[in-house]
């Protein structure tokens, strides 16, 4: 009947002894799903009611349970309840053992073994549950008091896995040894403070460790509404993230992310791209929507400068390519090192970025191939590596043109190139396409030299064409460097003609 709270009075009237067993049941509450080798044995005696054993096989999990309700002479009170599950899991949770909205969520890589013990006792109003169980390597502890006629609970809750790669690999839709380039090796543990009733969980005091990742919030997972929305504060020691740039950084799987609404205030002291610390005091709030991922108001310390970003993912079309949207803007950041490892670079100095970009591709290939937008960079007191304007002023100045034209050469030509100090860089591009255009790029020495540059470099092919022109006499034709071929070893080709022909016309 479905007025439970008279059941017990109306059971304790009368005296039962029940066997039943069948091959195959359907229950409507499991969605239809087949229930076979069904079994109970109960008894029902002075308004005591023993259920020996229910057992039964919902696809290759085997179910049984058993426990004392004790229905009359006052409050209803269980006591030696017991629910065992144990088999196999894989592939797709089979329909029955969970709602159906999240069987489409819960996709397992391969079959894994079960095994779940729940014991309890108590009344309907305070029901003492404990659980323990185990699949694959995951091991699960959790203690709650449930309140079954409000249909809410509280307890504690405690994961732990020997390899956080291998466990969150397949969920994040990652191969576990390339997740551990970025995440590395070690265990994986979640420990909190669970409640939750008919409108949703929440998990509080929350401490998560996944091999370098450390991290404390508290979080809460609404389910009354059409889609699941996650909500909440994680704060992290350190965050380590992939490497965008690495040659074995494939495809992230978005659309795992579609099914579920997120607001995610984030924040980390640390943020590291392997062993490498790239962001400090980093905050931001991460946003999920049905069609996309937004990470907004991020800041930041990087070099000691300030950032400030957003950016914007969007999964909408599963049969269309994501698209990437990124703004960003860095002040007063310091340059230490050499800054992209290529034989024209930045090797020093104090710098400020603004980008705005924009692409589409499930990889780093593909989105380097559609990337477009536009790129400012400013570099105050810095140093520019590959190119030694000094050097080619100097060359340029001697009085006897064979000298002048040897010195050229030798200095322009020379690899690894030199360096010359600037006071001020500026630098303009414009991408389309994944081919970056110098809209401007222009550099200035205290002594008063200067050089511009203009050309292409195309990103994802890793080639260059730029030419880097300086005019050392007044009223002379530039003195070019012209770099062509691959980015990280061009071919450097000084371009003389105008120049010489300008200095041998003048004796």
């Amino acid at each position: 009947p479905p007025d439970w709270a008279a059941l017990p009075a109306r059971l304790a009237g009368f005296d039962l002894n029940l066997r039943l067993a069948a091959e195959e049941v359907l229950l409507r509450a499991a969605g239809g799903a087949p229930v076979r080798r069904a079994a109970i044995d109960a008894t029902l005696e002075n308004g005591r009611l023993a259920l020996r054993r229910l057992g039964f096989r919902l696809a290759e999990i085997d179910v049984s349970a058993a426990g004392v309700a004790q229905l009359a002479g006052g409050p209803v009170r269980f006591s030696d309840l017991s629910l065992e599950l144990g088999g196999t899991i894989g592939g797709a949770a089979p329909a029955g053992l969970l709602p159906a909205p999240w069987l489409a969520r819960l996709a397992l890589p391969e079959a894994m073994p079960l095994a779940l013990r729940l014991t309890g006792q108590g009344t309907p109003e305070a029901l003492a549950l404990r659980a323990e169980g185990d699949l694959g390597e995951l091991r699960l502890d959790a203690q709650a008091v449930l309140d079954a006629q409000a249909r809410r609970g509280a307890g504690g809750v405690t994961l732990r896995h020997p390899g956080a790669p291998r466990l969150l690999g397949p969920l994040l839709g990652q191969d576990a040894a390339a997740l551990s380039d970025w995440l590395g090796q070690g265990s994986f543990s979640l420990i909190g403070n669970l409640s939750g009733d008919a409108q949703g969980v929440r998990l509080e005091k929350l401490e998560l460790v996944a091999a370098a990742l450390r991290a404390r919030g508290a979080l809460a997972l609404a389910l009354a509404e059409p889609r699941p929305r996650l909500t909440g504060t994680v704060a992290a020691e350190v965050l380590p993230l992939p490497d965008p740039l690495a040659e074995d950084a494939g495809a992230v799987a978005w659309q795992r992310l579609g099914g579920l609404d997120a607001a995610l205030a984030l924040q980390a002291d640390r943020v590291e791209i392997g062993a490498t610390p790239v962001l400090e005091a980093a905050g931001a709030t991460l946003a999920l929507g049905p069609g996309g991922m937004r990470v907004e108001g991020l800041t930041a310390r990087l070099g000691g400068g300030a950032l400030e970003a957003a950016l914007a993912i969007g999964f909408a079309d599963p049969a269309a390519p994501p698209r990437l949207m990124l703004e960003a803007r860095l002040t007063d950041a310091a340059i230490g090192a050499p800054l992209l490892g290529l034989p024209i670079d930045l090797g020093a100095g104090r710098a400020g970025l603004a980008v705005r970009l924009e692409a589409r591709g499930h990889g780093l290939a593909g989105l380097v191939a559609t990337l477009g937008g536009i790129v400012e960079l400013g570099v105050t007191d810095g140093q520019l590596i590959g190119y030694d304007l000094p050097a080619v002023q100097a060359a340029a100045a001697a009085s006897e043109f064979a000298v002048a034209e040897a010195g050229l050469r030798r200095v322009l030509a020379a690899e690894p190139g030199g360096a010359t100090a600037f006071e001020r860089l500026e630098a303009v591009a414009r991408l389309a396409q994944g081919v970056a255009t110098l809209e401007r790029a222009a550099m200035g020495t205290e002594g008063g030299g200067a050089a511009r540059a203009q050309g292409r470099i195309d990103l994802s092919r890793g080639t260059l064409d730029l030419v880097i022109a300086t005019v050392p006499v007044a009223d002379a034709p530039p003195i070019g460097l012209r770099l062509t071929g691959p980015a990280g070893a061009p071919r450097r080709q000084p371009e003389l003609a105008p120049f010489l022909k300008w200095k041998a016309e003048r004796g």
